[in-house]
């Protein structure tokens, strides 16, 4: 017996071209999405057939990405206006600017920590902002030029393409927040912190800036002239990471 074609319905935004992008399901059950054109936030009650739009303060904000957070909100990029936003199920909205100017912020997903963790494509980092809307910016060592985007949480990590490196990669996230991601290689964790500086060392003892291209003779990650993680001896030849 042939089965059904699927059945589509289509419910049409009351703001014309609204340009809507990225829907999520929020913690009420009803679609909530981006109105990346009119830059508004759009919630979609399925039971009513009803819309219910916010509008952002800044009209040239282009949100752009949408994920439902740990405290019951939602929360949002505005790649133009470079912010992240917070939304609660009644509407009332609160902005919070990324450190980084242009940085462009994009994807952005609830990560295993419970925190918000967010793209920003133009700056090559993978940031993340907690309930108070405090933004911490992660990944120096990522590829410059590799544009991240798109990320999803798996295997208590955080994946993402990189849209201008043509690459996929993780990003491990531990209680202290310091991360390392790979896309077909490892490298060496690290945050942002000014205190804290990542550079390499040949084996001849001379310093040159991180190369990302770096030949790696052994997957392991070196921080002193003896030991590896788990407590192995240092089997490189050429390079070591050092951070101090």
């Amino acid at each position: 017996m042939p089965s059904k074609p699927p059945v589509i319905r289509e419910h049409w935004i009351p703001t014309p071209d609204s340009g809507p992008y990225i829907a999520v399901e929020g913690p009420d059950g009803n679609l909530w999405f981006c109105e990346s054109r009119a830059a508004k936030i759009g919630c979609f009650d399925p039971n009513t057939g009803s819309f219910r739009e916010f509008a952002l303060p800044s009209h040239d904000s282009m949100p752009i990405g949408i994920a439902a957070g740990s405290d019951g909100n939602l929360w949002f990029t505005e790649k133009e206006g470079n912010r992240v936003g917070r939304i609660t199920l009644d509407g009332a909205i609160a902005e919070f600017a990324v450190p980084t100017v242009r940085a462009a912020p994009d994807g952005i997903v609830l990560g295993p920590d419970g925190n918000v963790w967010f793209s920003e494509g133009e700056a090559d980092r993978i940031a993340r902002v907690t309930a108070d809307g405090r933004i911490s910016e992660l990944g120096a060592s990522m590829t410059a030029g590799s544009r991240p985007l798109s990320l999803v949480v798996r295997d208590g990590a955080l994946w993402f393409s990189q849209a201008g490196g043509g690459r996929i990669a993780r990003m491990t996230v531990d209680r202290h927040h310091r991360v390392s991601h790979s896309h077909g290689r490892q490298s060496a964790a690290r945050d942002d912190a000014p205190s804290r500086r990542q550079h390499l060392v040949r084996g001849d003892g001379r310093e040159r800036a991180w190369p990302h291209r770096a030949r790696w003779l052994d997957r392991r990650v070196c921080h002193s002239d003896a030991e590896c993680f788990g407590a192995r001896r240092c089997r490189h030849r050429r390079w070591k990471s050092l951070v101090h």
